[in-house]
């Protein structure tokens, strides 16, 4: 019984998520805070469409953010991810205007996602995402998605790295900087999971939305069993543009897979 007993407690003790033990509590996101890049594309990032996203100076604070508008006619909006696939890509089309209830729209369809370069992540370690978010106008709620990748040896040299991991966390944003946050485990259920992205997702209502300041790092705390918590939480010190006050933003539930 003893014996048994001391069993379960070692292996008990090697199910604990790793947290941030033995490991840097810098930013894993290269270029998060969108200070670098050239000709209008971010370094370490996709390449805004002129159209939807954009690199711009950030509103309200020093340095430069993301933006992204879902005001955009769906249809001129999938004539231009047409259009990044030409070499060279050609200049991106004057914005055409929008009425109505703007059902015809791309917040009301596909939404404008945004993704990071490739993030390598280490088996059985929780960690943390912070994001400042703001709206040009008006309150919205868009989400930053950590999609964890395994490698497929089915699949065609190139096309190797699929989703099998997914977590959001939804941003009840103003016209303010807020910064939200979560911890999550991509390797917790997914232990082959050995890459993530962050995806920068804006959809309903049709408006303006700004991103700045993305930070992935080993969690410190680990709140919730699996290593994640949907939940903001408050005393966040960050180290670049100091943002508004942290707002609590719990995950929501059911959302459909967006892009891969």
């Amino acid at each position: 019984m003893t014996a048994l007993l001391a069993g379960f407690l070692i292996w008990a003790s090697a199910a604990k998520p790793q947290a941030a033990q033995g490991l840097k509590p810098g930013n894993l996101v290269p270029n998060g805070g969108f200070e670098k890049g050239s000709k209008g594309v971010p370094a370490s990032w996709q390449r805004p469409d002129g159209l939807t996203s954009f690199w711009v100076p950030a509103p309200k604070r020093k340095g430069r953010c993301l933006k992204i508008d879902t005001d955009v006619l769906k249809e001129q909006y999938r004539e231009r991810q047409k259009e990044l696939k030409k070499r060279p890509v050609p200049p991106p089309p004057e914005k055409k205007s929008t009425a109505g209830k703007k059902y015809s729209t791309v917040a009301a369809v596909e939404g404008v996602a945004f993704y990071s370069d490739w993030i390598p992540v280490k088996p059985g370690v929780a960690y943390e995402l912070l994001v400042d978010v703001r709206t040009e106008r008006g309150s919205k709620a868009p989400k930053v998605f950590v999609k964890g990748y395994v490698e497929d040896p089915r699949r065609p040299p190139g096309y190797r790295r699929r989703v099998a991991y997914k977590k959001y966390l939804t941003c009840k944003a103003s016209p303010s900087w807020r910064t939200f946050s979560m911890t999550f485990h991509p390797t917790a259920r997914t232990p082959r999971v050995k890459w993530i992205r962050v995806m920068l997702f804006a959809y309903w209502p049709p408006g303006v939305y700004y991103f700045d300041n993305v930070v992935v790092r080993p969690a410190v705390d680990v709140q919730e069993k699996g290593g994640e918590s949907g939940k903001g939480e408050g005393g966040k010190k960050r180290s670049k543009k100091k943002p508004g006050p942290e707002k609590k933003a719990p995950e929501s539930k059911g959302f459909r897979e967006i892009g891969s």
